[in-house]
């Protein structure tokens, strides 16, 4: 079934950057659905093969409609995996029988893809037919991150951890597809995950003090970074916003953070999906290298504030790598380039922040 989404445009948009949000403000994805198949083969990282055909709802961007597309690549690798555990003995792999597994990794993982997609296929699951009788597949490497652990004890579920390297055959399995494009949401999906998880942080959560306005730091030691860091911190503590880290939160206190701010500003990265947190009709700003919201961004962020109705901002800002380049369409950028410019050390213009910290507090009471 398909779905239309339309995104409301950034609260503080420049008519000249108008162009950079035109190509992806309106787009149809299909719903994804959760399967019942039998007799399949269930690669390490998620890819799920019947009769030696990659399921196209197993991975991110396997068949997108405007972007890169990685099927083929994919289909090879997990369609040699499978003929060599099947006939052969270099790859180990564990035959599942009897039981009903339930599939939610992927191959990407980090904590937006944790929160905004595999805890939303639990959680749909969860919703639409139960957890009851069914066994995880828990790869072994979940183990050593916290808030893959912290996060599934809100779950009553059974779980069957998988070898590292090894792949699996498996008669039943429960199989919630994944969204197609990475940076596709279906509002629905990702309110449903929202709402399961703040009740949750609001039994879990052991914080007394939550600030209204906050600006979210990724440190200065790390990609992504922010060149002038101490004099952003300055300017935002001169105006009334408290500084903080999510790096040494559990999850359920990051998700109480958010859902009690009001402004949110934050440089791009995997931090800002817990924007799904905040309330409707908040604000939440984020930082954006000028080459990177050209060179084909499809503003994943932007569209995710919008599926839980909150106002998305952004301020594009320079590094020292910047060009100044034209606008570029998706399907003439690679993901190599794309992922060079979001990289980069980016210096936020302190005039400008000035300013949008005035419009963002006068449009939160409108």
């Amino acid at each position: 079934m398909s779905h239309t989404i339309s995104v409301k445009y950034p609260i503080n948009l420049q008519e000249f950057d108008r162009h950079l949000f035109d190509q992806v403000a309106n787009y149809t994805i299909d719903i994804p659905q959760i399967k019942r198949v039998k007799k399949v083969f269930v690669t390490n990282n998620g890819f799920v093969l019947k009769n030696g055909i990659l399921n196209p709802k197993s991975g991110l961007n396997l068949k997108s409609k405007n972007d890169h597309t990685f099927y083929f690549e994919y289909w090879k690798t997990a369609f040699e995996q499978n003929i060599v555990c099947k006939f052969g003995k270099s790859i180990p792999s564990i035959h599942l029988k009897d039981k009903t597994y339930l599939l939610i990794h992927s191959k990407w993982l980090n904590y937006s893809f944790w929160i905004t997609e595999y805890l939303q296929r639990l959680t749909r699951v969860e919703n639409e037919i139960g957890l009851k009788n069914l066994i995880l597949l828990y790869p072994e490497e979940w183990d050593t991150i916290p808030y893959i652990s912290e996060s599934l004890k809100a779950f009553q579920i059974e779980h069957f951890r998988i070898p590292a390297g090894h792949h699996l055959f498996i008669d039943n399995l429960i199989f919630p597809e994944v969204r197609e494009i990475t940076s596709y949401f279906y509002p629905e999906h990702i309110k449903l995950v929202r709402d399961r998880l703040l009740d949750e942080a609001k039994q879990r959560c052991q914080l007394t003090h939550t600030p209204k306005k906050i600006y979210l730091t990724r440190g200065k030691n790390v990609k992504r970074a922010i060149a002038n860091e101490d004099d952003l911190q300055i300017c935002f503590i001169n105006n009334g916003f408290e500084i903080v880290s999510f790096e040494n939160l559990s999850v359920w206190d990051q998700i109480i953070y958010m859902n009690n701010a009001d402004i949110l500003f934050t440089n791009h990265g995997a931090g800002f999906s817990n924007v799904i947190f905040m309330e409707p009709n908040k604000i939440a700003l984020e930082f954006l290298e000028k080459d990177f919201a050209h060179y084909a961004n499809p503003f994943p962020h932007w569209k995710l504030a919008s599926a839980v109705d909150v106002n998305y901002a952004y301020q594009l800002c320079l590094s020292d790598k910047t060009k100044n380049i034209s606008y570029q369409p998706l399907k003439k950028t690679t993901g190599e380039k794309r992922i060079e410019h979001v990289d980069r050390i980016i210096t936020v213009n302190l005039e400008q922040l000035e300013k949008n910290i005035k419009f963002c507090e006068d449009n939160l009471s409108k």
